[in-house]
């Protein structure tokens, strides 16, 4: 799978949990900066371990927090 395949799940996974949908989301967002609190990101954690077969553990889980660090951990896990 390649950085576009993944940066599109990863950004699917992250707006199913938002209510206000950006036109477009920047790499560089955080859950914070969307409005996501700890739950959204759990969530958003869990589909994209079902999304792409992996586990991500909860120290790993802690350390993301950009769409860029999520997309990069993703790469570096497959």
């Amino acid at each position: 799978m390649n950085n576009e395949q993944i940066t599109s799940h990863v950004k699917e996974a992250i707006l199913e949990k938002l209510i206000n949908k950006p036109a477009a989301l920047e790499m560089s967002e955080t859950f914070t900066t969307l409005g996501l609190d700890d739950l959204d990101k759990i969530e958003v954690i869990m589909k994209l371990e079902e999304t792409f077969l992996i586990e991500i553990s909860d120290d790993d889980a802690d350390s993301l927090a950009s769409l860029t660090d999520i997309v990069s951990f993703v790469e570096n896990t497959l």
